[in-house]
Parts: structure tokens; sequence; C-alpha cells
């Protein structure tokens, strides 16, 4: 996994949870499937949670659930998709001047880089983070609809808007270490 991510501390469950919630309620809307998410966690044992970077090499593994609005076409087909396809499919959608709900949410965390890295010139530095990943598909969300198993030395997103957003950015401005939150499974390595 070192290649993916760079562990910076180990946590508690109750940090990485806590980390998560902050971050809903933060997003400026209500998600009830992310809380959702939450609750199974809530009930989980055994696993371990860190904070860490994500590597470009991890953003290179990294799975995106599937996503689409109601009334939108479906933006991350069933199964999930690599973070870098997705990226680029929004960026060409953005370059063609398209705009809906979900482009807007997405510039807007690219904006929200811009004012969190001008602010201190690293986002080491701050309490930002793009959200958590898994070491396992079915931490992030256990259903083949959003996640099917991509194979080996694969992390999958636990949340969505934040890491596409983060894409935009780095296509403006180039890879910079960014914080995440990682839990993961010992069992399943």
């Amino acid at each position: 996994m070192s290649d993916l991510l760079e562990l910076i501390e180990e946590i508690s469950k109750e940090r990485f949870l806590e980390a998560w919630k902050t971050e809903n309620e933060t997003s400026g809307h209500s998600d009830q499937f992310v809380e959702d998410r939450w609750e199974e966690h809530s009930q989980y044992k055994g696993l371990r949670y860190y904070v860490g970077t994500i590597t470009e090499q991890g953003l290179d593994n990294l799975v995106l659930w599937h996503h689409e609005h109601p009334d939108r076409q479906v933006r991350v087909k069933t199964g999930g998709e690599l973070f870098w396809d997705v990226v680029s499919c929004y960026w060409q959608q953005l370059q063609n001047n398209q705009t809906d709900d979900c482009l807007e949410r997405l510039w807007r965390r690219s904006k929200e880089l811009d004012k969190v890295f001008q602010s201190s010139g690293d986002f080491l530095r701050t309490d930002y983070s793009l959200g958590r990943v898994f070491n396992r598909r079915g931490l992030a969300v256990n259903s083949d609809l959003y996640y099917q198993d991509h194979g080996k030395n694969k992390l999958y997103a636990g949340n969505f808007h934040r890491f596409p957003g983060y894409g935009l950015w780095m296509k403006e401005h180039g890879y910079q270490p960014i914080k995440v939150y990682y839990c993961e499974d010992p069992l399943a390595r």
C-alpha cells in the first residue's frame, strides 16, 4: 500500500467517524446515503484507520463509485470507474461549457481547493482532506451497483465530489500531496 498512500498516523475509529461526520455536515447538503454508510461503519470491528496522503499512483488506482443525479446522464458507470477516467469525462464536459448541478459542485470544490492551497501553499498544513478511501470495495459501499471488484492494489473512494474536484484542480495546477482518511481491513491484503 505504500506506493498508493503515505500514511501519516494511525488514528482511532472515533476520530475517523468524527472526521466523516464533520465532512458530511459541512458539505452543504444532507445525504442520507452517506449517513447510512456512516452508521454501518460505526458497527464494524477489527478495522484500522489512518490519516495519510494519496500518491499519484494511488490516484491512478483509485476507483470512484457509480454516480448519477436525477434527470442527468450517468456520470460513473455501474460498478465504478478509475479516477482519471472520471476526471477526464468531467474535464471534457467543462471544456464544452456544459453545466448542471453536479458539474457546478465539482467546480466549486476545485475553487475551494484554490483557496485552501493559496492560504497555506501546502495542503498538508491544513485540516482539509479529500475524504475516505478503503482497501476493499465492500468497506466503501457494499453493493455491486456502486463497486465491482477492480482487482488488486486498488483503493475505493468512500465519498464522491471532492475527488473529481481535486482532479479538476490538478488539471490546472498539477499534483500536490493531499490528505485522505484511510480505512483498511488488515485481513484483506
